[in-house]
């Protein structure tokens, strides 16, 4: 129960924290709201905070789980990527325009990278407490 709680939880809090930085976003150049996409934000800086937000965010929400969860933390880190990624998927077909499949992907590819460094962080630390 602690682990469905804890993938859960990251994932919930991974969500809010993304669509709280892009509220942010979008008072500070009030511009029209959009919970996914970029087409709405005003410029490529802005982009690139959105695609560094999303990595930090996915690596301390894995990092959460693998240090919560005691068993197996890559079966718990897979489930987690499978919710990002069905996120993602459904983000994917909420968007209307074409220039937004790049996105997705790259966006997508972002929450892997962050997924699998979190799992190399965690065996690093394991590996340098076991000796």
């Amino acid at each position: 129960m602690k682990s469905i709680i804890t993938l859960l939880g990251a994932f919930f809090f991974a969500i809010f924290l993304e669509g709280f930085i892009r509220i942010i976003i979008t008072f500070y150049h009030q511009e029209p709201f959009s919970l996914f996409g970029i087409s709405s934000l005003p410029g490529f800086g802005w982009v690139a905070i959105i695609y560094v937000a999303v990595f930090i965010i996915y690596w301390i929400c894995s990092m959460l789980i693998v240090t919560i969860t005691d068993f197996s933390p890559t079966k718990h880190l897979y489930a987690f990527g499978m919710l990002a990624l069905l996120w993602r998927v459904n983000e994917f077909f909420q968007l209307d325009q074409f220039t937004n499949l790049a996105y997705s992907v790259s966006i997508s590819l972002v929450i892997l990278v962050s997924i699998v460094l979190a799992s190399f962080v965690k065996q690093k630390i394991n590996a340098s407490t076991s000796d």
